[in-house]
């Protein structure tokens, strides 16, 4: 189907833009990219609808499927919107300034991939430190109940959920700290 009649089927009262692209086999989201990056747009104030507000007319008579790629970052011309500019040395180039083959290099970029997800890990549960440190495991334990608001609570459940660490040990951990730090007034 041509861009154009896809324009003009968006701007009935029959199709949007989820609609057209299901009868089509794209993904909505990537059919409104690739819209958008081929320059049709939606209007939503003055002339509402979709407009074609590219520079090259001659797109309205190729097939949307022409610009449907593995990753639709295609843009009028059919070039890739993120295509990075080639810089001046090449890959061989750099490897060999380097002394490196390419496996060791893809090595070497692994190691540092892992490197940063460690890195984010330690970072995210750097709570299990604290609470190491300073909840008490073997001491007797009180039961206490006490009420919060809902959205206090959903917050917590959120958060314990993401760091999955027990509910007593982080409420615990919280009030000795809240305790630690009015007791340095």
């Amino acid at each position: 189907m041509d861009v154009r009649k896809c324009v003009d089927l968006l701007n009935t009262n029959e199709y949007n833009a989820e609609k057209l692209s299901k009868e089509l086999g794209i993904p909505a989201k990537k059919f409104r990219r690739t819209l958008t990056n081929i320059g049709v747009k939606y209007q939503n104030k003055g002339d509402i609808g979709w407009k074609f507000e590219g520079d090259d007319e001659k797109v309205l008579e190729r097939d949307i499927q022409e610009f449907i790629g593995t990753n639709s970052n295609k843009n009028q011309n059919g070039k890739n919107v993120n295509e990075q500019k080639p810089s001046g040395l090449s890959k061989q180039d750099v490897l060999s300034v380097l002394g490196l083959n390419e496996e060791e290099l893809e090595t070497l970029k692994m190691i540092h991939k892992e490197k940063q997800n460690n890195m984010d890990l330690l970072e995210k549960y750097k709570i299990y430190e604290d609470l190491q440190a300073k909840v008490p495991v073997d001491e007797e334990v009180v039961r206490r109940s006490y009420n919060f608001s809902r959205s206090t609570i959903e917050e917590f459940e959120s958060f314990v959920k993401n760091y999955r660490v027990p509910k007593e040990s982080i409420v615990e951990l919280a009030i000795k700290n809240l305790v630690e730090q009015y007791n340095k007034l």
